[in-house]
């Protein structure tokens, strides 16, 4: 089955892979994420009825599937967007970082 795999969806890979119910790609270390990563493709698309908005990390794991690299690393995104975006969302969030929130 690798060998087909590797064959048919690897090189040279379809010309679109569409991922419906794509909010099961939410976790990088899933084995479907891991499994449509590998496929070569220029086009990805990933259809889902569950709000992407709800989690950050999820987010940022489907987005990375669909152009990967454009929002930097896991770590790099949290750093940059979930993180301050958290702090701004907190009770008790200083004015300065409810501003950082809107920004990001």
């Amino acid at each position: 089955l690798k060998d087909r795999f590797d064959r048919y969806l690897r090189d040279p890979g379809p010309g679109i892979v569409i991922a419906d119910e794509g909010h099961i790609l939410r976790n990088h270390k899933s084995n479907i994420s891991i499994a449509l990563s590998k496929v070569t493709t220029k086009r990805r698309c990933v259809l889902t009825g569950s709000p992407l908005q709800n989690n950050l990390t999820e987010y940022h794991c489907m987005v990375d599937f669909i152009n990967p690299g454009l929002l930097g690393t896991l770590q790099e995104f949290r750093n940059r967007f979930e993180i301050p975006i958290l702090n701004g969302e907190s009770e008790d969030a200083r004015e300065e970082d409810v501003r950082m929130m809107k920004q990001r």
